[in-house]
């Protein structure tokens, strides 16, 4: 069952990761607003280990603060999702 959780949260990454940067929402100028889109507007870099069996050295991935955002909250609702399914197929 792990197994499969971290196969459906690898493959959810994935996706979420080869989404377009259309995703982004567009924020307007005003001042109280130019402190949350220089910071969400932030390039942000993640390592990721290499596949398992592979001599490839770890993965590097750069994007906004935002896209980061976006990626980790459809990460968390993608294996909420898969909890719930289990646990009803489970009762």
């Amino acid at each position: 069952m792990r197994i499969f959780k971290f196969a459906m949260l690898a493959a959810a990454a994935t996706m979420i990761a080869a989404a377009p940067a259309s995703a982004q929402s567009n924020s307007s100028n005003d001042s109280a607003d130019a402190g949350e889109t220089n910071a969400a507007n932030r390039i942000v870099c993640r390592r990721f280990p290499p596949p398992t069996g592979t001599r490839i050295g770890p993965r590097r991935v750069c994007k906004t603060q935002h896209e980061w955002d976006i990626i980790d909250q459809e990460t968390r609702d993608v294996m909420e999702n898969v909890g719930n399914r289990s646990r009803v197929g489970n009762e």
